[in-house]
């Protein structure tokens, strides 16, 4: 039977400064979970410590491990659980906390772990990814919009003890990085920073190639997917711009005057893209862009 001690402990994160009693059980009643068991490896060096400890002190009342109350599922502390498993303890302390979902005993969790240890980036992206599906499996068929993605992020960011900044870019290397990149992340191989880097030159490589693949035939049979004289008409009917009044001249030239100065050649390409895929002109200033 469970033991109520006088101990209290004053937790951090959510619900912060709100005092935990404390409870003695035998050490075979903590039920565990697997989403929490697997959310950050056990370091081994850790482990061997504080079984050693734990062997020579028991276990101790500060170090009582976290049990979401409404499931009697273990939150936090499963390092604590195994090395008292390995030091042969009966029994340990125990604390019980209250949460309303379980993306709140994630975030939960992972501030005390993140407490204790530093967060490499083979960590990081293990972490963002496991409790980003674990958000999206709270709600299948619902993408998340900018706003909400944003929000995300902020919020993720704050958790983990990193920038906003770094989770997107993690987020960019799960997304739209291959099997073998992600592993490498994943096991310290390669940082984040690097696998960003490698995904932008691999994307920027394709889109090299299918340019390539519009432009080469054009210049080596000398036709156009539009006709010269359609092309000129296109430039002669922009609005006229008095670039003398703009200053200074290399901040205000207009998107008009770079296509004016493109060669006939990319200049019947870029304005057969634009037809093409029917672009507004908000849209061709953009496409515009992404060919400096």
């Amino acid at each position: 039977m469970a033991k109520l001690t006088a101990f209290t402990k004053n937790t951090s994160g959510l619900n912060s400064g709100v005092e935990q009693v404390v409870i003695k059980v035998p050490v075979n009643e903590i039920t565990t979970d697997p989403t929490f068991q697997s959310l950050l490896p056990i370091n081994q060096t850790d482990l061997e410590e504080i079984t050693k400890n734990m062997k020579e002190h028991g276990f101790e009342k500060t170090k009582a491990v976290c049990v979401w109350k409404e499931k009697g599922i273990l939150i936090d502390g499963y390092t604590r659980l195994t090395a008292a498993f390995a030091a042969g303890l009966l029994e340990i302390y125990k604390y019980e906390k209250s949460f309303e979902t379980e993306e709140d005993a994630l975030q939960y969790a992972v501030e005390q772990q993140l407490n204790r240890r530093n967060l490499n980036d083979a960590g990081k992206i293990i972490l963002i990814e496991k409790l980003d599906n674990l958000k999206k499996a709270g709600r299948p068929g619902n993408e998340e919009t900018a706003e909400e993605k944003g929000k995300s992020a902020e919020k993720l960011a704050k958790a983990i003890g990193t920038s906003t900044r770094s989770v997107e870019r993690t987020r960019s290397v799960l997304k739209n990085g291959d099997a073998e990149l992600i592993s490498k992340v994943k096991s310290g191989e390669v940082s984040i920073n690097k696998a960003s880097e490698e995904i932008k030159k691999k994307k920027k490589e394709q889109e090299n190639s299918q340019l390539s693949s519009i432009t080469e035939p054009i210049l080596d049979t000398g036709s156009y997917p539009v006709q010269e004289e359609d092309a000129i008409q296109t430039i002669s009917s922009f609005p006229e711009i008095d670039f003398e009044e703009t200053e200074p001249y290399e901040e205000k030239i207009s998107m008009y005057e770079e296509i004016i100065q493109m060669d006939l050649h990319h200049l019947a390409v870029f304005l057969y893209e634009c037809q093409s895929e029917n672009l507004t002109v908000s849209e061709w200033e953009e496409k515009l862009g992404e060919r400096k």
